[in-house]
Formats: structure tokens, C-alpha cells, sequence
């Protein structure tokens, strides 16, 4: 009954006809090309205020829970795949539609930023020794491996275009890092004061601060846009003419519009996120809470249900109608059908 309620939620509103995703880990579709504007912009409050829906269970959403410790963290959805850090030898891949492991890859290194995907690609960066891998997104074998200067800054998120990444390293010092795998050139980029988590999209680096999200030209860094979302912005995804950026503070999630850099403001969770996430596909948002995680219809901008994992930080990815949630603190990694049978 509750699976059917979820689905009932899921389907109102659902998103009309959206315009083409930038080249990212939550689309496979081409860039859109944006104009920038240069201005400041401010969030304004959704009409549906801090209203969220009923929270249900995995199990009560039609789902089931794989186990999966030590540290199964950073998730990330690629090529039909969920790749999942933390997972012994240290990363792995899901089949997204049957839970199966395709893929077990042995990592030297601590996975500490989230990782991204482009198309044929999986990015990860590595502390300790301090590295950027690329693996092929189906066979899961290593394309490219370099050596970093310093090491990734805890709780980020690398960001990749084609054979070009960027990577926030040192944590005292924190500065952006410009890879290119191809040429093996790296060069430090004009970093803002307290950064958080890096992705790309629509031509340009956009980076969460502590002063809201800036958006800089992906080869010198400079300045392009400033958008104020909330008090701790960190992760960040791109989908359906946006950049949807998650408020560690109260768990907000800001839609930036990446033609006029607007900013609107979508409650998804009544407390703190210590960690946490976002992904977007198939017309929906997800966003890892401490409790779970909450779903918007990207259309509407509304969050439309709350799965519960009874508490704790993770990660979300969603591939072949299944949502998966990773839950670092109970060594579990769940699985649900979405839209729920």
C-alpha cells in the first residue's frame, strides 16, 4: 500500500519536455550551450514551504538491502552501472537493474571525493598515494593514472570533461587542480576562498562555497557568475537546464538555472546532512539526507516522496529504474524500483 502511495506521488506532476543536460555524470545527452551573466542572484522560497512527504522504508518502497561494508560511501551511476566505493577490494560495480557485482577493482588508495562520470569514463581520486584513475565504465579496466601533487580534499568531488578533470586538493591550503590525461599537464587554478565540491557542466567549472556557488571558466578560472545557495553548499549535479546544489545546513536543495542563473529553493529534509549527496535522472532529483533520501519531481521543483534509511550518511545514484542509496553507517547499500511496483 505504501509502495502505491509512493507511486501515486511519483506520477503527479510528472516533467514535461526538458532542455538538453550538459556533458555530466547525471546525463548522457549533449551540452547546452548558456550565456553568462555576471550577476548575483538570491533564492527565493518554493510556494510549497517546508511541507515534506510521509517518510517510508526501503522495504515498504518495494526495495531490498544488499550488504556491503566496511565503507561503502561515494556512489555514482555509469553505462547501466552503479559504481560504489568502500565496497571490498575497495571499488565496485552494481549491475543497476539485478544488484549483481560486474566489476570488483582493487584501490591502494582512500576514496574521499565523490567521483564522476563521463561518457565511457568513471573518475576517482585516491589519497594516500594521492592519484586521479579513470576506468572504462563497462569493462571497469584502468584508462589513465596520475599522480597528484597533494592530496584530495576530504568530503569533495572530482569534475571531468572529456580527457580534462579538475580536483580540489590540500586541505590547509585548498586550490583547484586542472588535469589533462591527455597531455599530462597540470596546472593550479585562481581558487575561491572556502571551496567545497567541484563538477562541470555547460562549459564551465562550477564550485560550491561558502559564499554560495561560483561558477569559473574552466582554463584560467576566472569568475564568471555567483549564485547564493543557502548557508552550506556542497554537492552538486547537473539535469534538465539546472545545476541542483544540496544545503548541508537543512538539507535544501537550490535549482541554479543555467541560462539566467536564478535561484529557487526545494526543502527535502528537516535536518542536518552530515555528508550527503545528489544525483538527477529520468526526471527526478535525488538527494541524500541524513534519514534517506528525499525525491523532487524535477519539473515541478517538489519533493515528491522520502525513503528512509533509518539515519546516517551516504551517497545516491539512480540508473535502469532502480534508485540505489549507499549507507555508510549500517554497511548496507540499498536498492529501489522507481517509479515503485
Amino acid at each position: 500500500m505504501l509502495a502505491g502511495a509512493l507511486l501515486l506521488a511519483a506520477c503527479s506532476d510528472s516533467p514535461a519536455a526538458q532542455p538538453p543536460s550538459p556533458t555530466s555524470s547525471a546525463t548522457d545527452t549533449a551540452t547546452s550551450s548558456t550565456t553568462d551573466t555576471g550577476t548575483d542572484t538570491e533564492a527565493e522560497p518554493t510556494p510549497q514551504g517546508n511541507e515534506l512527504p510521509v517518510e517510508v522504508s526501503v522495504a515498504d518502497a518495494g526495495g531490498e538491502s544488499i550488504e556491503a561494508g566496511p565503507h561503502n560511501d561515494f556512489a555514482i551511476a555509469a553505462a547501466g552501472g552503479i559504481w560504489v566505493t568502500g565496497v571490498p577490494p575497495g571499488l565496485v560495480r552494481y549491475a543497476a537493474a539485478t544488484g549483481e557485482i560486474t566489476h570488483r577493482i582493487h584501490l591502494a588508495s582512500a576514496v574521499v571525493q565523490a567521483l564522476d562520470a563521463t561518457p565511457g569514463r568513471v573518475w576517482v581520486t585516491g589519497l594516500e598515494p594521492n592519484l586521479l584513475l579513470v576506468f572504462d565504465d563497462r569493462t571497469g579496466d584502468l584508462v589513465d593514472r596520475v599522480e597528484l601533487p597533494a592530496p584530495p580534499v576530504p568530503e569533495s568531488s572530482v569534475a571531468a570533461d572529456e580527457a580534462v578533470a579538475w580536483v580540489l586538493v590540500d586541505r590547509d591550503r585548498p586550490r583547484i587542480l586542472r588535469v589533462d590525461t591527455a597531455s599530462g599537464d597540470l596546472k593550479a587554478l585562481p581558487t575561491p576562498d572556502e571551496p567545497s565540491a567541484l563538477r562541470y557542466g555547460w562549459g564551465s567549472l562550477w564550485v560550491t562555497t561558502t559564499d554560495g556557488v561560483q561558477r569559473l571558466d574552466p582554463d584560467t578560472g576566472r569568475v564568471l557568475s555567483h549564485a547564493d545557495t543557502g548557508v552550506v553548499p556542497s554537492f552538486l549535479t547537473f539535469a534538465y537546464g539546472a545545476a541542483w546544489v544540496l544545503d548541508q545546513v537543512d538539507g535544501t536543495v537550490f535549482r541554479v538555472d543555467a541560462a539566467t542563473d536564478e535561484v529557487s529553493a526545494i526543502p527535502t529534509s528537516d535536518q542536518v546532512v552530515n555528508g550527503g549527496d545528489i544525483a538527477a535522472s529520468d526526471g527526478f532529483v535525488w538527494s541524500r539526507t541524513w534519514t534517506g533520501v528525499t525525491v523532487v519531481d524535477a519539473a515541478s521543483g517538489r519533493a515528491v516522496a522520502r525513503i528512509g534509511t533509518g539515519g546516517g550518511s551516504g551517497s545516491v545514484a539512480a540508473a535502469d529504474g532502480w534508485l540505489w542509496i549507499t549507507d555508510h553507517d549500517h554497511s548496507l547499500v540499498h536498492r529501489v524500483p522507481w517509479p515503485p511496483e
